[in-house]
């Protein structure tokens, strides 16, 4: 079943790829033609490739290991011969998952709500560690909408770093007062356009 998965993701990775460059084939005449957008989008689907072609690799050396159609090792068995599939694909680059792609796999509507979301942790997560207010978000956010690299990155080192009190100010940022509203706007708007469409 995961490597199932992983070719099914993989699929869309080529499919969007074709994408882009259908779209470049299209406008490279056109005036407002930026040749490093698309030079970026290229590289970070090929990215996400690599990552996807390397992990597979990874799960089909382990999945002879399994039993039959099995995606998890026998409860009785032993679970050290596992750990290096685990450190494989830790130690693969996650973070091209986080960039430009993020969301690809997804609508593009669900898309702009995990970017929006990614901005919003990689600004906090900034301000937490350095201990900026509100107005210290506000000027780095910039920064990482921006730079989906720069968010990326970010990303993927919250991930691995944060402690529980960090975890724990993120979610519980919907119920602050001054936020609710401007979430809610997004929200409702969002609803609307699936209604509306």
């Amino acid at each position: 079943m995961a490597p199932r998965s992983l070719v099914c993701v993989c699929d869309m990775v080529v499919l969007h790829l074709v994408s882009v460059l259908r779209v470049c084939t299209e406008h490279r005449h056109t005036m407002m033609f930026r040749a490093s957008y698309y030079c970026k989008e290229v590289e970070s689907y090929c990215a996400v490739l690599k990552f996807l072609l390397l992990s597979l690799q990874q799960v089909i050396s382990t999945a002879e290991k399994l039993p039959n159609g099995s995606l998890f090792p026998p409860l009785d068995d032993d679970y050290s011969k596992y750990q290096s599939l685990l450190r494989g694909i830790e130690a693969l680059d996650s973070s091209c998952f986080y960039g430009r792609p993020l969301g690809f796999h997804f609508s593009p509507s669900v898309g702009r709500i995990f970017r929006f979301i990614g901005v919003v942790l990689a600004t906090f997560s900034l301000s937490w560690e350095k201990g900026h207010g509100p107005i210290g978000s506000l000027i780095n956010s910039g920064r990482f909408i921006l730079s989906p690299e720069q968010r990326a990155s970010r990303i993927v080192r919250v991930t691995r770093e944060a402690d529980i009190e960090f975890c724990k100010g993120f979610w519980n940022l919907s119920e602050l007062g001054n936020v609710s509203p401007h979430l809610s706007t997004v929200l409702f708007s969002y609803s609307l356009k699936r209604h509306l469409i």
